[in-house]
């Protein structure tokens, strides 16, 4: 039979309320006490239930990383597995433990988010996205509850956040193919709810200013956050032309679908079409050409973003509220020579 705290105190001969003070570290008990309850504790086998007592003293070891989309679009994105890598890493190494929170509907993600912070359950959240106009950070922000945002939001001074320099990814993608000979881009990743896509996109344009590019031979291509899969209309419109592009830049799985309809219209690549993604997928490594890609560390990531929370959730002040990580370009032969 599982032993309780009341047979602890029963053996050490102490009441349950020493028994907790005992076990949650309190300096008060005596050494003598101290000593005769962890006793108890090791013959009984006694294991004390962390989240009765995160319910009571309003503290807890749990960090719920929450990902304020359809769940779908973190099982299709890799990028988010390895950054809940190096979330998970570190909470071990902590002695912190990771939940998800995923499936949350626009209209009652605040409801959701205010159930779970109020639960008591978890000690800190991880908000996984930073969208513009973003209610849940204000939400977080309104309940002066510990957060970090994976993410460039637009109230940057207000918030912590972790981030790579994504106007840096979207001008060197860019420059990495212009500086392959291509001089008609697309940026096909452009999603305007979402900053890390904003910030892209104004370094792409940033590349083709400096490089004196003809404005009307580049082109942006507006996409639904977390589809894979190219709008046919436009992409028969973009490459049916006299003059279509020779460079694009997206997302690994965009990417690589985009590869495919190249192919099946005759368009060679890298000869015709060079082809730069972002986020560097093992998918993406394997495929015809293996696909050249910006590779955001997104283990590192994840593994900053928490550190940032714990620095907040245990009383220090971070040195650095905001932090960016670095990236490099992984060549691979979708990009002409």
């Amino acid at each position: 039979m599982k032993s309780t705290i009341k047979d602890v105190a029963k053996a050490a001969g102490v009441s349950v309320s020493t028994v907790s003070r005992v076990l949650s570290g309190s300096p008060r008990i005596s050494a003598e006490t101290t000593a005769r309850v962890k006793q108890a504790v090791k013959e009984l086998g006694y294991r004390p239930n962390l989240l009765a007592r995160s319910l009571v003293e309003r503290t807890s070891n749990i960090i719920a990383a929450v990902l304020p989309a359809s769940p779908s679009t973190l099982f299709s994105e890799p990028f988010f597995f390895d950054v809940l890598r190096g979330i998970g890493e570190y909470a071990a190494q902590e002695g912190y433990h990771l939940m998800l929170s995923t499936g949350c509907q626009a209209h009652n993600e605040e409801d959701s988010l205010r159930q779970l912070v109020s639960s008591g359950i978890v000690g800190g959240v991880i908000l996984l996205t930073s969208r513009i106009g973003d209610t849940m950070m204000d939400e977080l922000w309104e309940m002066n509850f510990p957060f970090v945002v994976l993410g460039h939001p637009a109230l940057e001074n207000d918030v912590l956040w972790v981030d790579n320099d994504n106007v840096a990814v979207g001008r060197a993608a860019a420059q990495h193919l212009i500086q392959h000979g291509c001089k008609r881009l697309v940026y096909w990743d452009y999603s305007p709810a979402h900053s890390v896509s904003v910030l892209r996109r104004q370094g792409f344009e940033e590349a083709v200013r400096a490089a004196g590019l003809n404005p009307q031979d580049q082109a942006v291509v507006e996409v639904s956050w977390g589809t894979c899969t190219p709008d046919l209309q436009k992409f028969r419109q973009l490459f049916s032309g006299k003059n279509p592009p020779d460079g694009i830049l997206a997302g690994d799985l965009m990417a690589m679908s985009l590869i495919s309809l190249l192919k099946e219209k005759g368009l060679r690549v890298p000869e015709d079409v060079s082809v730069v993604g972002f986020n560097n997928t093992p998918t993406g490594r394997t495929c015809q050409p293996p696909l050249t890609s910006v590779d955001l560390s997104p283990a590192a990531l994840g593994r900053q973003t928490l550190e940032l929370l714990l620095e907040q959730m245990t009383g220090f002040s971070p040195h650095r509220k905001h932090r960016h990580v670095p990236f490099h370009i992984v060549e691979r032969d979708s990009v002409k020579a």
